[in-house]
């Protein structure tokens, strides 16, 4: 019985693999300047010479203790099941990256490497009982160069018309004709700190290229190909006449190792959806403002603010016409198609007790004047500016004289007496 077992032992460890403590070897450096590099989780691609396809085991380990400290590992157990070596055959393998890998924001490949391994090569553990230590294969730790990859940044630039609630997502709000503008800036080299000034490191650092680069943005977008990495770019965005830019330019871009970054710019026309605003102040005291005071602008009930300033909502346009009872403004009426930015408005206190009575204003075929300018000769000898409301109305004081005045909406009218009694 206690043979069988021994047999049993012996066949265990002369199968076609090797002792499961057997290592492979490897290092990786910089194939043009035979700097040292350490790629965080490398994986190599295997494949025997005359296959065309090819494996990779699990991602090398990095040997942490021992005389291979620092160097990476791969078990020789996962390397022979990817190439179906068998004891003492010699076989011819081939070796590279199984995909590129980015060491400090640079990107590295490499060539293929033809090795001639035989599986009898690798020696089992010279202390068998010492299974943590791994020894590596007695032949060699296997070199491999690394190449880096040339690469660059694309930058991506819209540009939008603000004017537009949905202007991300509405095509219309898309500019054409914005020229993006980005130049390479030559910076001086980075200071040496105290902790850095003894290092003789050889870290290479990029040599400055100049260059410039510009686009004019077709359906609101445009790219930049082509600028390098690690690498400080002044980038301006030239805007289109009528229109202002909401954020300030020139700006700095800096490209460290991405290799597509997106930008916007947003565009707000000066013609269109004007910021207007009112101020109110007090007719006997022009100092003092007509602050959180309730009135209605164009028939649309708004507040004047602590300043007395009323914001001009952005879809009201035409001639907008103030009313509120007790208050006269002067003018009575605003023009908002004329573009003023501020307009103040003159506020006086009317006596709460007058009688005023409500009238249609109409043309010579009965047919009602929306926002038409009227004048008005009160009972007093005052002349005073109004405007009809939204209803085709307008109130004023019994025995008063309304008249209007030619302008885009029709003739003059004939002076009209105002009856106490409202018109039907």
């Amino acid at each position: 019985m206690v043979e069988t077992e021994k047999k049993v032992a012996k066949k265990e460890t002369t199968d076609n693999e090797v002792a499961p403590t057997a290592l492979m070897c490897f290092y990786f450096f910089d194939g043009e300047t035979g700097t040292a590099l350490y790629p965080a989780v490398p994986e190599l691609a295997f494949r025997r010479s005359g296959v065309s396809e090819w494996s990779s085991p699990q991602p090398l380990s990095i040997v942490k203790t021992g005389e291979y400290e620092g160097r990476y590992s791969l078990l020789w157990n996962e390397f022979s099941k990817v190439i179906g070596a068998k004891v003492d055959e010699a076989v011819n393998v081939e070796i590279r990256l199984a995909s590129t890998t980015e060491i400090s924001c640079t990107r590295y490949t490499s060539e293929i490497i033809l090795i001639r391994v035989r599986a009898a090569e690798t020696e089992r553990p010279t202390n068998p009982s010492e299974d943590a230590k791994q020894q590596p294969m007695t032949c060699c730790c296997l070199p491999i160069p690394l190449f880096e990859l040339e690469e660059t940044c694309v930058v991506k630039f819209c540009a939008y018309d603000s004017s537009f609630e949905d202007f991300v997502e509405n095509s219309e709000a898309f500019l054409d004709g914005v020229e993006l503008v980005t130049t390479a800036m030559q910076t001086p080299a980075a200071p040496l700190t105290p902790s850095t000034t003894s290092l003789t490191t050889t870290a290479s650092t990029t040599a400055f290229q100049a260059s410039a680069f510009s686009s004019t943005t077709v359906q609101g977008s445009t790219e930049l190909a082509g600028l390098a990495h690690n690498q400080l770019y002044q980038l301006e965005v030239r805007s289109l006449s009528g229109y202002i830019i909401d954020r300030l330019f020139p700006q700095y871009l800096y490209i460290c190792c991405e290799r597509v970054l997106e930008s916007h710019a947003c565009f707000r026309p000066c013609g269109k959806y004007p910021n207007r605003s009112l101020i109110f102040v007090r007719e006997e005291c022009s100092g003092i403002r007509w602050e959180n005071s309730p009135l209605e602008l164009q028939g649309r009930p708004l507040q004047t603010d602590t300043q007395g300033f009323l914001p001009i909502p952005r879809d009201m346009v035409g001639v907008a016409q103030l009313n509120y009872p007790g208050k006269t403004f002067t003018p009575a009426s605003v023009d908002l198609s004329a573009g003023n930015p501020v307009t103040v408005i003159t506020v006086r206190e009317t006596q709460q007790n007058q009688i005023t009575v409500s009238h249609q204003f109409v043309d010579d075929n009965d047919v009602p004047f929306r926002f038409r300018k009227l004048i008005v000769l009160l009972p007093t000898g005052e002349t005073r500016r109004l405007m009809t409301d939204e209803s085709c109305r307008f109130e004023v004081p019994p025995n008063s004289t309304v008249y209007a005045e030619e302008d885009e909406y029709g003739l003059a009218t004939e002076p009209v007496l105002v009856s106490t009694l409202p018109a039907e």
